[in-house]
């Protein structure tokens, strides 16, 4: 998911010519911010959702997916009457060298003419302008080869390379989507650094959320590859955990430099504020009150999420007779902005963890989710019989998809991004799968993001057809052969 990208812009529809060499769909986004798309098997669901990613997210193993599947042209419109258009090109035809390898003779060599994979990626702004780049297979030939420098893998025909330690044998494109993003710029071809920046500066965002949502990629010691980690499967809710704890313990570092920036300089806001001419800005005796019992309740809510620690208390039992001087109303009128303002910067990952432990709770029997206070790590609490506390990865495979789901949408997402989810109903439970569109609204209302699904589940759907769009099986007259 790219990161810097123009924020207001959605994507409005998304369009494909000859998929497969033979459908053509058309998915229009509704203006619930949810849509849901269904079709048979091999109708192209999956492959509607990749291509789109690829287009909007300027990842190095997304944009292969750009080359990989067939189709005419893929069209993402969006709402500020910008489109992105992808057109495949594959007829041209490029002599090469062909390296031929046979373990028995020796190597030989020879040429033949070879058919490449091309695409053509163009931008056209509501005004007309127009950016096109052309990426195609060459370009991640040339991106595995100087990657090859540095791995431990060696090229042993154009476009075979054989993985050193496993003895694997993969095409460019393989070598591009497993190690592209341990690269740098200098291993990306211009076309494809240039689009990068375009993506970062005038698309929306994207998010695929895929099938496979228990299992992602890590860093580990074991193989040293370019940097001194190698690639290690790692359990999505442990990583997810462990992130968690560092967005804790950022904001509490952001949080405790906040007020003592405040501390220091609340001496002379004091002064200020006392000095000030007919009690500018002096907040009257029922403001405070009702301030002091707002914040609070924010700490409150914010202890019992594990998130801060206790909090000194601020006021004595004659706090209504302190507040009917002038100095006194000053005093507190610059502690209250002071508090709100510290409290500002809890407020946001509050919301999310909030909505988080709700949405998993309500699903889970006999144990609860809750963040640990003092490490801030993300456990499960046993409730039956004795209380223990779990590893998040000691989960059920349905509650573990649930957890892993939620944190995406509350935590990878921001604002008008687009969240491709694609089959959300694995491993999911039948009464879940009826609550999620449910769960979903009540992300989306916090975060605002726009959500497609592809599901075969009727119990997602639960009665909500205004929210569905049909993928046609109709096989177009000229579909190739």
């Amino acid at each position: 998911m790219n990161t810097l990208s123009s924020s207001g812009i959605r994507v409005k529809s998304i369009h494909a010519k000859r998929l497969f060499g033979m459908y053509d769909h058309d998915v229009v986004l509704k203006e619930e911010r949810t849509t849901i798309v269904f079709g048979r098997n091999g109708v192209g669901k999956t492959v509607m959702f990749k291509l789109t990613h690829a287009i909007l997210s300027g990842e190095m193993a997304a944009m292969l997916d750009l080359l990989r599947y067939p189709y005419r042209e893929f069209k993402v419109v969006l709402s500020d009457g910008g489109v992105v258009v992808a057109e495949r090109n594959d007829r041209e035809v490029t002599r090469q060298t062909e390296l031929l390898v046979d373990d028995a003779e020796g190597i030989a060599f020879g040429n033949k003419p070879k058919e490449v994979a091309q695409v053509r990626l163009t931008y056209r702004s509501a005004s007309g302008d127009s950016k096109s780049y052309t990426i195609n297979e060459g370009v991640f030939n040339k991106i595995a080869s100087r990657l090859e420098r540095r791995l431990p893998f060696h090229q042993v025909s154009p476009d075979r390379w054989r993985d050193d330690e496993t003895g694997e044998m993969m095409n460019a494109l393989e070598v591009v989507a497993r190690w592209g993003e341990l690269g740098d710029d200098d291993d990306v071809s211009m076309s494809v650094r240039e689009w990068r920046g375009l993506v970062g500066s005038l698309l929306p965002q994207s998010l695929l959320i895929q099938a496979q949502r228990l299992i992602r990629v890590g860093r580990s010691s074991d193989r040293h590859y370019l940097r001194p980690e190698g690639i290690t499967i790692r359990d999505t809710v442990l990583a997810y955990s462990a992130d968690l704890k560092s967005r804790i313990d950022q904001t509490l570092a952001q949080y405790g430099r906040e007020a003592q920036r405040l501390d220091q300089t609340y001496p002379q806001r004091l002064l200020q504020q006392a000095s000030a001419q007919a009690g500018e800005g002096l907040m009257d005796q029922a403001d405070i009150s009702a301030a002091l019992q707002t914040m609070k309740q924010q700490q409150a809510e914010y202890q019992a999420l594990g998130i801060l620690g206790e909090q000194p208390q601020e006021m004595g039992p004659n706090q209504d007779a302190l507040l009917t001087t002038d100095v006194y109303r000053a005093a507190m009128s610059v502690y209250v902005r002071d508090a709100q303002e510290k409290l500002k910067i809890v407020h946001n990952l509050a919301q999310r963890v909030q909505l988080l432990l709700k949405l998993i709770g309500e699903k889970f029997s006999n144990k609860k989710l809750k963040i640990d206070p003092k490490t801030h790590d993300l456990v499960v609490e046993s409730t039956h019989g004795h209380i223990q506390q779990l590893s998040v990865n000691a989960l059920s495979s349905g509650e573990q998809h649930q957890l892993v789901l939620a944190y995406d949408l509350l935590f990878r997402t921001q604002p008008n991004t687009l969240v491709l989810l694609d089959e959300p109903e694995l491993s999911l439970h039948v009464e879940w799968q009826e609550r999620f569109l449910v769960d979903l609204k009540a992300v989306i209302d916090l975060v605002g993001f726009d959500a497609l699904l592809a599901t075969h589940s009727p119990y997602i759907i639960n009665g909500h057809n205004e929210l569905t769009v049909g993928l046609s099986v109709q096989v177009r007259a000229d579909a190739d052969r």
